[in-house]
């Protein structure tokens, strides 16, 4: 398989015991060919790359994950609940980001609580919406060229922000190409008790 379909998976780490499970799943889908854990503290895996920050939303992290990949997909988790997928469901979100040119897909998820699957539906991103509380689901995909083209214009770059990286991202990737929901769930959430 080419490199064109290889990605970088990038945990959002929030807690120790859920970001070693996701990481440990993921190394079983070979089109993941690297995977970068944002945490306060470093998991014992060697053959995961990791940064190490107290916000891993700051757009100094945020930069730095996105200098550290070259391949052409970026699948961002956000490691707050154990997040399954598959490698069918990661060529969903390719083929998605392929079909509709666009720089965010996202889609909707099953959530997992004892043993039952509920549908979590998300809503359609307009163009020109500006929240910062849009729920774009436990992870996402977005294309890394369209990513890297956009630092330089990020104003949470230029002004060391250490919440709304991710945020202003979206923003920037939204000016250039769209943000599209795929409208059937690609993946499921471990709901605790």
């Amino acid at each position: 398989m080419g490199n064109s379909k290889k990605i970088t998976a990038i945990i959002f780490s929030f807690d120790f015991g859920t970001t070693s499970q996701i990481a440990s799943y993921l190394k079983d889908i070979d089109i993941i060919e690297k995977t970068i854990v944002i945490s306060k503290n470093k998991l014992d895996d060697i053959s995961i790359s990791f940064i190490r920050s107290d916000y891993p939303f700051s757009s100094e992290v945020i930069k730095k994950a996105i200098d550290e990949t070259s391949n052409p997909y970026l699948l961002l988790i956000n490691g707050s609940k154990f997040t399954v997928l598959t490698k069918d469901a990661i060529n969903k979100f390719i083929s998605h980001v392929v079909e509709t040119e666009g720089g965010w897909i996202y889609s909707d998820y099953f959530e997992k609580q004892n043993d039952k699957l509920v549908l979590h539906p998300l809503i359609d991103y307009k163009l020109g919406s500006i929240r910062d509380d849009f729920d774009f689901g436990k992870c996402f995909l977005i294309r890394t060229a369209i990513a890297k083209k956009c630092l330089p214009e990020l104003f949470t770059n230029q002004n060391k922000l250490i919440y709304a990286g991710l945020y202003d991202l979206r923003l920037a990737i939204s000016r250039h190409l769209s943000v599209v929901r795929i409208s059937e769930p690609l993946y499921s959430v471990l709901l605790t008790n």
